[in-house]
């Protein structure tokens, strides 16, 4: 094992946030930077874990348990990951702050204008109804994170680059690196 497990970078917020576009942008900057990095996407995890179908908050909150452990299991060798996911699940966030050694979280608040605007999966049409496909909606099962490291407002007036410089010199100004 390394001396050094590598860092977390837990970014999270609602289905069209942004939170892929940041994190390929962050692993970008942290491969500039020599860091060894592996990104973990949402949708991609769904995918390679065959669980697509099923949007239940039960396997949300699963799902969201897995990828902690995931990203735990891959910084504890020493990479950097960089986790694209909703999650947002209270106790999914407390645990990984408990057993991640280098955990970085990141919320980004979006406003819902633009989230309708970016909503290329239809997700925000009908805002509180319940179904297949819903997802974790303002009033509707959602937990914003308490305490993050850091909260990006992401209203389109930045481009994901800019956005992920600043949080990854949030992260060095925290003594990082």
């Amino acid at each position: 094992m390394p001396e050094q497990a590598g860092t977390v970078f837990w970014i999270t917020g609602l289905a069209g946030a942004g939170k892929t576009a940041i994190a390929l942008e962050l692993i970008n900057i942290l491969k500039r930077n020599r860091r060894r990095t592996v990104l973990l996407d949402g949708d991609e995890l769904r995918e390679v874990l065959d669980e697509t179908n099923d949007y239940s908050i039960s396997k949300r909150r699963q799902l969201a348990f897995t990828y902690g452990r995931l990203a735990k299991l891959i910084s504890a060798q020493g990479s950097d990951v960089v986790c694209a996911t909703i999650s947002m699940f209270h106790a999914c966030r407390s645990q990984n702050r408990k057993v991640i050694e280098h955990y970085f979280e990141v919320y980004l608040d979006v406003p819902l204008s633009v989230l309708k605007k970016r909503d290329k999966k239809k997700l925000y049409g009908a805002l509180y109804s319940e179904g297949e496909g819903s997802v974790v909606l303002p009033g509707h099962d959602l937990e914003i994170p308490q305490a993050p490291d850091i909260t990006i407002v992401n209203d389109g007036n930045s481009t994901p680059r800019q956005l992920a410089e600043e949080i990854f010199s949030h992260w060095q100004d925290q003594g990082n690196i």
